[in-house]
């Protein structure tokens, strides 16, 4: 426990940030979070996902091992399906008639970068 409790604290170093920086960002309870600082208890395997993502951190470096703290940076491919996520997602959140202006949108863009 005192492993993780630790690399927590050098993130926070690492990044110049707070332990409240890090709740807004990996949207993971401030109670939880303080009880992960504490040492008084293991984040859960999604928790230390969440901070991965947030921070690009190697979620092995968090519970203790002895790997790099960053992860290399996202390939374009990478990059990309995380573009094509984020805008179905989107796209998905809207009503019929909104899809239909989007649809149009993305249409006439289409047929601009094709001329």
């Amino acid at each position: 426990m005192e492993e993780v409790r630790v690399r927590l604290k050098e993130m926070l170093s690492a990044f110049n940030i707070s332990q409240a920086d890090m709740v807004r960002k990996t949207g993971i309870p401030k109670s939880c979070m303080s009880t992960y600082f504490s040492g008084k208890r293991l984040p859960k395997q999604s928790a230390i996902d969440k901070i991965s993502r947030a921070y690009r951190i190697n979620p092995a470096w968090i519970m203790g091992y002895d790997v790099p703290m960053s992860l290399p940076a996202p390939s374009q491919q990478e990059l990309d399906a995380e573009l094509d996520a984020r805008l179905l997602t989107l796209i998905h959140s809207l009503n019929a008639d909104d899809r239909k202006i989007i649809l149009s949108i993305i249409e006439r863009l289409s047929n601009t970068d094709t001329q």
